[in-house]
């Protein structure tokens, strides 16, 4: 379910119930990912198959504002799709792994009927995470799925954002012809025995926020294993989308928690 902040519900994903109706495959299904759309209601990536570990099919599912099942549109099986992001103009931006080479991470873009537009994006190249970029070696010694790192924002300009911890100081900005812009941001300082994680990101107006969470390397003696994230700090960050300049930054003091 998605809610407003007031907790009143705006949209139920109900995809057991998109079965008993036969408009997906009764076969052991994944739901990967979802979005907002901007034009209204929301968009899933589904993937099924004859059981969990034969995954065959993978399909993008338009669901209006009250969680009705609008239009399907089946992929392609180049890859495993696992991120999705809907442009203003209805394309999608849909990010995965290949199948052959599992830390190979790849992005496409497909008009809202799934034809691609422009396929095998080297985004992140400069920073030696994407193996798609000609030339690109595509190690990665991170034992996560590349694009399980991926942040993605869409803005009312008609752009998608994507930002990965593995390149923290670079936001690509995408348009839905597939022509894109790689935007050097500052990332959030951390003091010694700090880590930053990132873990969301939205965009309008061109600016984007991306929502980080501070915390320290080494557990205070006085805070349980299991609040340990929990006792993180909290900075939203603020980013003009056109030169990556830091606008403002949200969140506590140096010395303070959230």
């Amino acid at each position: 379910d998605l809610a407003t902040l007031s907790g009143k519900k705006e949209l139920a994903l109900d995809v057991h119930a998109m079965v008993e109706k036969k408009q997906i495959p009764a076969h052991d299904y994944v739901l990967s990912d979802y979005f907002p759309d901007p034009r209204g209601g929301l968009v899933a990536l589904l993937s099924w198959g004859e059981d969990y570990n034969q995954v065959t099919h993978f399909s993008i599912l338009k669901l209006d504002e009250h969680g009705e099942l609008r239009s399907q549109v089946e992929l392609g099986s180049e890859f495993v799709p696992m991120r999705i992001a809907v442009f203003q103009s209805g394309a999608y931006f849909v990010a995965g792994q290949e199948k052959e080479q599992w830390k190979s991470l790849h992005m496409e873009i497909l008009d809202s009927a799934g034809k691609v537009i422009s396929a095998n994006l080297p985004l992140f190249a400069a920073n030696g995470q994407s193996s798609s970029a000609p030339g690109g070696s595509g190690k990665d010694d991170s034992p996560a799925s590349p694009s399980g790192s991926l942040l993605l924002a869409s803005d009312d300009g008609n752009f998608v954002y994507a930002y990965s911890y593995r390149a923290p100081n670079v936001i690509e900005k995408i348009s839905d012809s597939g022509k894109f812009e790689s935007i050097p941001v500052d990332e959030l300082p951390a003091q010694p025995r700090e880590s930053v994680l990132p873990l969301d990101m939205y965009a309008l107006h061109g600016q984007v926020l991306v929502h980080r969470a501070v915390y320290s390397t080494l557990r205070p003696q006085n805070v349980p294993a299991k609040s340990w994230f929990l006792a993180a700090k909290h900075y939203w960050s603020v980013y003009d989308g056109a030169t990556g300049k830091l606008i403002d930054t949200y969140g506590p003091r140096v010395g303070e928690s959230a």
